[in-house]
């Protein structure tokens, strides 16, 4: 029996080719190790039971699943994406390592879930993840798991989001922030620490941020007169 492309089948192919040559990678260190690429049920047309993963790995000792997501949104991630967490989690508590790896599109970066830690946040549509660091690869993403992957650790390249500023840097010399009532994590970069600290460089952030929300002002009220002509020539 033969199965016509879905429309489904490329979505996110991109990330999977790169975690696909990332695993490929792991097993060849040793002969014990080896992964699958379970059956996408969306490219098979939902013929067929869904999987509980992207892929699935063994070595000695250790096994686990992996889902990969690619989104354009660059820090969240829609819980309906997910819906085999409870699958997941499931052969996470019967000891398998269980990940899900995100590839932000737009800003060509990674992050990298336990399973578990999904369990604990989030609000009821999506999961907000500037709590997480960003990689410049899945293979690095892979890495920063644990001892499992870090043979894929070639250099550390981690980017972290600096709720201030609002950029993502080199994460070195981050200070870690947690609120008080509601235990959402900020990161804050060297930068901004220097301009709470500093009259002179947290006078000059003062002017350079009047500017910025000067010139968002303008954009929006020219794009809403756009919006206002449009609506009044006739159609």
């Amino acid at each position: 029996m033969t199965f016509g492309k879905s429309r489904f089948a490329d979505r996110g192919k991109q990330a999977e080719d790169a975690v696909s040559e990332a695993l490929a990678r792991w097993a060849q260190d040793r002969p014990d190790r080896e992964f699958t690429r379970l059956l996408d049920t969306r490219a098979a047309g939902r013929v067929v039971k869904s999987a509980a993963a992207d892929y699935e790995f063994f070595t000695v000792g250790q096994h686990g699943l992996i889902e990969v997501k690619q989104t354009e949104h660059e820090y969240r991630l829609e819980r309906s994406k997910v819906p085999q967490l409870p699958r997941m989690r499931k052969r996470e508590l019967a000891g398998g390592l269980c990940l899900v790896l995100v590839y932000h599109s737009t800003l060509d970066l990674w992050r990298v879930m336990h399973v578990r830690d999904l369990m604990t946040f989030g609000d009821k549509g999506s999961w907000n993840l500037t709590g997480h660091l960003t990689y410049r690869s899945a293979a690095e993403a892979l890495g920063s798991t644990g001892d499992l992957f870090s043979s894929l650790l070639e250099t550390q390249s981690r980017l972290v989001y600096c709720h201030y500023c609002r950029k993502h840097k080199p994460g070195e010399g981050f200070i870690r922030l947690r609120h008080p009532t509601n235990s959402t994590v900020r990161f804050r970069c060297p930068t901004c620490q220097e301009v709470r600290t500093d009259p002179e460089a947290r006078a000059k952030r003062e002017r350079h941020d009047v500017e910025v929300r000067k010139g968002q002002q303008a954009t929006r009220t020219l794009l809403a007169a756009e919006a206002k002509e449009r609506k009044r020539k006739p159609t």
